[in-house]
């Protein structure tokens, strides 16, 4: 190899290294506003309003989840994906719809708590609220992660327990909807990123 060829090789690999940590700073710095779009809102908005926002926020995930559903569905809309999400709109694109999804299911838990509609107790010593609802669900999801078993190898245990049927309607809901679709989403584009 040649002092030209190791520079270019050099070159390309400091190219890469900064198209991955652009897209890495892009993807995280979008979700964290999105995520914070909704904590925001049920921070500071009337409940009416809240509500409104979540009702967007659904809309959008509807959007996103129609994009990733099923595999036709991946096949058809490939090319949608990257320009709305990028090159790696099949990476990036479940990512974003897990953790606004997850805060949006929590928002709406912790709202259907506070009027009494579902009955929640803190597990994990912390009281009842969108975080810990937001961490609830997250633990959800990586409870369906198959092989790693995350929560019991990090002794995670569940932040919030629930007694009622109504909870685990919005589990399943929240696993059939949103976490399955962006598991087969990240498992379709390892297996077809050639």
């Amino acid at each position: 190899m040649t002092v030209k060829q190791a520079l270019a090789a050099s070159n390309n690999l400091v190219r890469r290294f900064l198209h991955v940590t652009i897209f890495l700073a892009v993807a995280l710095w979008s979700i964290a506003i999105l995520y914070k779009g909704v904590a925001l809102s049920q921070q500071y908005l009337p409940e009416t309003l809240h509500l409104f926002v979540l009702l967007l926020y659904v809309a959008g995930l509807v959007f996103c989840i129609s994009l990733m559903a099923t595999e036709a569905a991946r096949k058809r809309e490939l090319e949608r994906i990257k320009i709305v999400f990028g090159p790696n709109g099949l990476l990036f694109l479940p990512v974003l719809t897990l953790v606004v999804a997850a805060s949006v299911f929590a928002s709406l838990t912790l709202t259907l708590y506070n009027h009494h509609w579902v009955a929640l107790d803190p597990c994990a010593g912390k009281p009842v609220s969108a975080g810990s609802l937001t961490d609830f669900y997250t633990w959800h999801f990586f409870k369906l992660v198959p092989l790693i078993k995350i929560g019991e190898t990090l002794k995670w245990g569940e932040p919030v327990c629930y007694s009622q049927s109504r909870v685990g309607f919005l589990i399943i809901l929240f696993q059939a909807l949103v976490v399955i679709p962006s598991i087969n989403t990240i498992r379709f584009y390892w297996k077809n990123r050639g």
